[in-house]
């Protein structure tokens, strides 16, 4: 019964961290990381020579990666192929 309830409030967690406004914030917040500073964490200043088409494209394509990611592990749970591999625990 213990695990049981600690399934449910894990599952309601991820529920609130997958809520639509909190993933988009995180997603921003993941391209604005990647876009606005280079390598170390400098802010990037840009200059007339500077690829920002470029950079663009690859922060954009990390974040698509990132959303892939936490798409497939909101997939998992919501297919209920976690309660199968949990279920013997239960």
């Amino acid at each position: 019964m213990v695990r049981k309830q600690a399934w449910l409030t894990l599952r309601a967690k991820i529920d609130e961290q997958t809520a639509e406004p909190i993933l988009l914030g995180k997603l921003r917040n993941h391209f604005e990381e990647r876009f606005r500073y280079g390598e170390g964490g400098v802010p990037r200043v840009w200059k007339p020579e500077d690829d920002i088409d470029g950079a663009f494209k690859t922060a954009k394509d990390e974040v698509f990666l990132h959303r892939c990611g936490l798409i497939t592990v909101s997939h998992i749970l919501d297919s209920g192929a976690g309660a199968l591999i949990f279920s013997h625990e239960l």
